[in-house]
């Protein structure tokens, strides 16, 4: 790729409905060790709660209790605490590390809980909402605000808006709702899906194929498949 001097190559995307998955193969540096969300949530080694000294909706308490960094991605639903919340951006939290995280509001009709027992949910927010969300957080840094927070109220009308588009019944007009209802459309769409063989990651592809500026013609590979023996 230009700039990066960082041989890649896109694979075939494997297509399911409006959703295409490019394996992208290539010759950079493995990463370092660290441990990604879902394996720490499992582990129960994330640890998530209210601020010391009371619940703030803007922001949380996450510690790492892994031996290894902790990757959290921007879009990550925290359940539990006084409403459910998203990570409003990506970080990396150091072994054993404490750390206070800029967090927006999915769970509009609750203010009440515990400080403490907050759980990751099994599903990131939808792209559209964290995109609408992500132009607030983007807006505030380039103009100097300290932390990174974003509109409330426009993350509530994105939420309120997912709820009504597929009809899901929300009492705390909480989004993972929508999550649980459309989990086994979810569960459709990735069921068998597995990396190939050197594969270092994935490019996503939502409803209009992907066009890749700095991949020169002919550099693809084998498609990412599904596996017929194996479901995960």
């Amino acid at each position: 790729m230009n700039g990066l001097d960082v041989h890649l190559e896109i694979g075939t995307p494997l297509v399911r409905g409006a959703l295409a998955l490019y394996p992208l193969f290539g010759d950079a540096p493995v990463a370092p060790d660290y441990v990604a969300g879902p394996v720490a949530a499992a582990a129960g080694t994330l640890h998530v709660a209210e601020r010391d000294g009371g619940p703030e909706v803007p922001e949380l308490s996450v510690v790492n209790g892994e031996a290894l960094p902790l990757l959290l991605l921007e879009g990550e639903t925290l359940l539990g605490g006084w409403q459910n919340r998203m990570l409003n951006v990506s970080m990396i939290l150091a072994a054993g590390a404490t750390a206070v995280v800029p967090v927006s509001c999915v769970e509009r009709g609750r203010w009440s809980g515990a400080r403490g027992g907050a759980e990751r949910s099994p599903a990131l927010a939808p792209m559209a909402l964290r995109a609408r969300k992500q132009r607030a957080v983007v807006a505030g840094v380039m103009a100097g605000a300290n932390g990174r927070h974003a509109d409330q109220g426009e993350v509530w009308r994105a939420v309120d808006e997912y709820t009504a588009r597929y009809s899901v019944a929300a009492p705390t007009a909480a989004l993972e709702y929508v999550h649980q209802a459309r989990q086994s459309d979810v569960e459709l769409a990735m069921a068998g899906t597995r990396p190939l063989p050197g594969q270092r990651g994935v490019a996503v592809a939502v409803g209009e194929p992907a066009e890749f500026s700095h991949c020169p013609a002919g550099q693809r590979r084998r498609a990412l498949r599904p596996d017929d023996q194996r479901r995960r």
